[in-house]
């Protein structure tokens, strides 16, 4: 029996990709491969990052966010800002210091401790303990009124401007005690009866948020849009929202203000104006026409794709219904009559499903007429709007609303936002605003290398990037490191020689990236 010397092989499965070592063998005389799991390629990614930051490994993602903060004087606005209540520099420098651990990887109060001692901040600022840090959240007074004006200080930094402004919430759950700003209710991840909160997020097409506010957790989308309206509100930009937080007065309202709007509604409208036509948008085949809607302009959109993915989600939320019927059918009536409604009505289901309770057990009765209704409308895009432009220009622009929705999901998952062991509300609202800060940052930093360095890189690659830049420490009196950064050390080399920092490059094939990469 021959072999070959082992290889690692990465395939991709059900959108995962996972890593394998294989090598070909000859057994009598036949050609065989083995293979051998090595498990998810995250997984494997996140152990080397753990095997890293336990050596003497020092992070200089968190480095290179915190200069570019210096760069771009976000760090002096916000000196500027807490000054006027009576925050000491060495305060803020810790502050600074803390989001910058934030911008790049998230971390609980545990956790901090070991990411500090391994951090390449620790040469910027001696902390007697941890908890030190960890208590510079506390010099913020009004971070929701705070932050705006940081972001628009960072987008004048980097001339950036902007001309749309896309919106949109979502709900954070807990498993900790409730206050004032926690509710109880159900959230698109099924987590039923836990404590949540409500976060609206705006950002530019270019994922920078510029603001974003907290409520209480059973909040309707459409009084968290009023609100913003009130607040920050700027009827010079163009506003995309969606069905969450349309309403036939307040677009007629937003009219009425002078603003110029795309919104998502879930009018059937009876005056078709055009007949389908046949468009190409992101690779996909799409049928648009225009209507009217008392005296609005109406464009309905739909593919055939994404109906087709409609139609599976309803199914499956119906079946979550009946399966959760089935669970609290020994309980008492009161109690699974309102479990029930909590969850139909966070489904959308309240007008399609009727509850009917006997004393043995819980059934359900499907309404026909209105699930075959939901099934003719599921995934017909029907856009509100009052511009001018063509339907095609308006439904492009609309679909890009995903941007603000990416958002949310980069602070829901890389960087961790749910806060779960903070005892009141107003040390949640601060560590939203630490997480909404470090996010600005690295929003920042995909801009600013756009500009100076003409690199177009998408949000996961500066994310990455920044999180496997790591360097050694070779003569720390003198100021001198050693990085070994792997595929993403040239545009980090230009980087720092741009920005004349003193650290010595010597690229070698030793990150976590190059091990895990298929020959």
């Amino acid at each position: 029996m021959s072999q070959k010397p082992f290889k690692f092989t990465v395939k991709t499965t059900r959108n995962y990709q996972y890593l394998y070592l294989q090598r070909a063998i000859s057994l009598r005389g036949k050609r065989k491969v083995q293979s051998y799991s090595l498990g998810p390629l995250s997984k494997i990614n996140e152990i080397f990052t753990r095997l890293m930051s336990t050596a003497d490994s020092l992070f200089l993602g968190e480095y290179l966010t915190y200069c570019l903060a210096e760069k771009l004087t976000l760090s002096q606005a916000l000196a500027r800002e807490l000054t006027q209540g009576g925050a000491a520099t060495r305060q803020i420098r810790l502050l600074q210091c803390l989001v910058s651990l934030r911008a790049i990887r998230p971390f609980s109060k545990a956790k901090l401790s070991r990411f500090w001692a391994h951090s390449f901040l620790r040469t910027l600022q001696q902390v007697s303990h941890v908890n030190e840090l960890y208590q510079a959240m506390t010099l913020i007074k009004d971070p929701e009124a705070l932050f705006p004006r940081l972001a628009q200080h960072v987008l004048r930094a980097l001339g950036h401007t902007y001309e749309t402004i896309y919106y949109d919430t979502t709900t954070v759950f807990f498993y900790s005690d409730f206050d004032g700003l926690r509710r109880k209710g159900y959230n698109k991840e099924g987590k039923r009866g836990a404590p949540l909160i409500k976060l609206a997020v705006s950002c530019t097409e270019e994922y920078i948020p510029l603001t974003y506010q907290v409520f209480p957790g059973n909040r309707a989308d459409i009084t968290c849009f009023k609100t913003y309206l009130d607040e920050a509100g700027d009827s010079s930009k163009l506003l995309i929202f969606d069905a969450g937080c349309y309403s036939f007065p307040l677009v007629t309202s937003l009219e009425a203000q002078g603003y110029q709007y795309i919104a998502s509604c879930d009018i059937r409208t009876q005056q078709p104006v055009t007949e389908y036509r046949s468009v190409r948008l992101h690779g996909q085949k799409w049928l648009l026409r225009e209507a009217v809607y008392q005296k609005h302009r109406v464009i309905e959109a739909y593919n055939e794709d994404n109906r087709a993915k409609g139609l599976i989600k309803l199914g499956q939320q119906i079946q979550r219904v009946h399966e959760f019927a089935r669970e609290v059918s020994g309980q008492d009536g009161m109690s699974k009559r309102d479990k029930l409604r909590d969850l139909i009505k966070g489904l959308g289901l309240a007008s399609t499903l009727t509850v009917e309770l006997t004393e043995e057990a819980v059934s359900l009765v499907v309404n026909e007429e209105r699930l075959k209704q939901r099934k003719e409308q599921i995934k017909v895009l029907v856009l509100m709007t009052n511009l001018k432009a063509e339907a095609v220009e308006i439904v492009r622009q609309y679909l890009r609303r995903d941007e603000v929705e990416r958002v949310i999901r980069y602070l829901k998952t890389p960087l961790a936002i749910r806060p779960v062991f903070h005892a009141n509300h107003q040390m949640i609202r601060r560590h939203f605003f630490l997480t909404l800060l470090g996010f600005l940052q690295i929003t920042a930093f995909r801009v600013y290398l756009n500009q100076t360095q003409g690199l177009r890189l998408s949000l996961e690659q500066v994310m990455e990037d920044l999180s496997f830049a790591t360097v050694t420490t070779l003569e720390p009196k003198a100021g001198i490191f050693s990085t070994y950064a792997g595929r993403q050390v040239k545009w980090i080399k230009r980087l720092l020689q741009a920005w004349d920092l003193p650290i010595i490059l010597q690229p070698k094939p030793l990150g976590p990236s190059s091990l895990v990469s298929p020959p």
